[in-house]
């Protein structure tokens, strides 16, 4: 299952999560959230963070935003259940060069594609003129997918914008319909300080070279800022999952955030992958306090996913009993090492040693370990001690059970 596009770059998980991102010390963020609110923002809640925020505001961009933000919440809740405003193409330009800026994002808001088409020619121009970030920016997101393939160019030129908010909508507009556009600026966006220039880049890399666009994911989601990993975790969910797979396990076998490790198992829990559980069991191995319990809940949402989806090509329950045979066969050669380090300090035999490896060789797991450790760089007089303990009678006693750490069939 592939992620479904989106124009959207980073999308808030609750109001609250809005509302925190208004205020958030890195500008490109903060600017997401005001522009989002702007955009969607409905409630008092949102309303009253935003004018909170302009109090204290003191960059020149931000405060621009925050006041038609401010504007445009407070226009939608007014307006909340009246008629919207509609008008016709041939009226549009007339009407949006006379409007303020409010207004002309809500005559944006009102065209069907249709009344798009017809007005399409002069969205370059309407654009030029636009003197707010925040209208231009609507302009190009709401536009962009209708431009003919000669009036992107026009949006390269928005690269350096002095508003991060235009700049942003124009490369995401890139990414999504001309990469190809992209190519010359890459190498400097795909290094910037700003992470959501960094990941539009990556995203715009990954339309044109896969491979390298995961190694720049991954350094990306392995950054000690939390600020440029946030924004590529969001960004996973948008991402092809071929790309994302690699990086997004590697970064919860270094991640010790359980929020983070949560917001990563939401990627794999919406994209089927049976080689998914095999890696991230080998995560829950590894892990040590609360983290164990977040890798497992991880684990058990990429297994309900498979089951869902249907594209195992054997049952539900054989693939179940593959990873539990695949798990136990770990956890025997783990046991074995043990033993083997210790026969190897041992200079006389221990008969406590080898009466418990003699009861743990009637499992047919832990011998095939001991059987397999024989072609380990083992020393000598340690391989003939395992030929000898695999030569001894058993010795009648129950069969014995490896450590369940993990039980698989508790998920079908």
């Amino acid at each position: 299952m592939k992620n479904p596009p989106s124009s959207a770059s980073f999308q808030f998980s609750s109001e609250e999560d809005l509302i925190q991102n208004v205020s958030c010390t890195l500008k490109s963020m903060r600017l997401l959230a005001i522009e989002h609110a702007s955009t969607y923002g409905n409630t008092q809640n949102i309303h009253d963070a935003l004018k909170t925020r302009l109090e204290s505001e003191t960059d020149e961009e931000c405060r621009i935003l925050l006041k038609f933000a401010i504007e445009g919440v407070k226009s939608r809740i007014e307006r909340s259940g009246k008629q919207k405003i509609k008008l016709e193409p041939e009226n549009f330009f007339e009407e949006f060069r006379k409007s303020d800026a409010t207004i002309k994002l809500q005559l944006i808001e009102s065209f069907s594609e249709e009344g798009i088409n017809k007005i399409i020619d002069s969205v370059p121009k309407l654009l030029k003129d636009e003197e707010n970030p925040l209208v231009a920016a609507t302009i190009i997101k709401r536009f962009a997918k209708f431009l003919s393939p000669d009036q992107f160019s026009m949006l390269t030129e928005l690269h350096y914008s002095r508003f991060i908010t235009v700049k942003l909508a124009a490369m995401e507009a890139l990414v999504l319909y001309k990469p190809e556009l992209l190519i010359q600026h890459l190498p400097s966006f795909l290094v910037s300080d700003d992470p959501r220039t960094r990941i539009l880049a990556v995203r715009g890399l990954a339309r044109i070279n896969l491979e390298e666009a995961t190694l720049y994911l991954e350094s990306m989601l392995l950054d000690p800022n939390t600020a440029i990993k946030q924004v590529a975790l969001q960004n996973c969910l948008l991402l092809p999952f071929d790309l994302v797979k690699k990086p997004l396990i590697n970064f919860c076998s270094a991640e010790s955030d359980l929020s983070f490790l949560a917001r990563a198992g939401l990627v794999f829990k919406i994209n089927p992958d049976p080689e998914v559980p095999f890696r991230l069991f080998e995560i829950v191995e590894s892990s040590k306090g609360p983290k164990i319990g977040a890798m497992k809940k991880v684990l058990e949402g990429a297994c309900n996913v498979i089951k869902a989806a249907r594209v195992l090509k054997c049952d539900y329950q054989e693939y179940l009993s593959q990873l539990q045979l695949w798990v136990n066969k770990r956890i025997s050669r783990r046991k074995v090492h043990t033993y083997i380090s210790k026969l190897a300090v041992s200079e006389t035999s221990d008969p406590n040693l080898t009466a418990n490896i003699q009861n743990d060789l009637q499992n047919p797991i832990i011998k095939g370990a001991f059987e397999d450790a024989l072609t380990w760089h083992i020393p000598d007089h340690v391989k003939d001690k395992v030929k000898e303990l695999l030569s001894l009678p058993k010795p009648g006693a129950e069969l014995p059970e490896l450590p369940q750490k993990e039980s698989f069939h508790e998920l079908s």
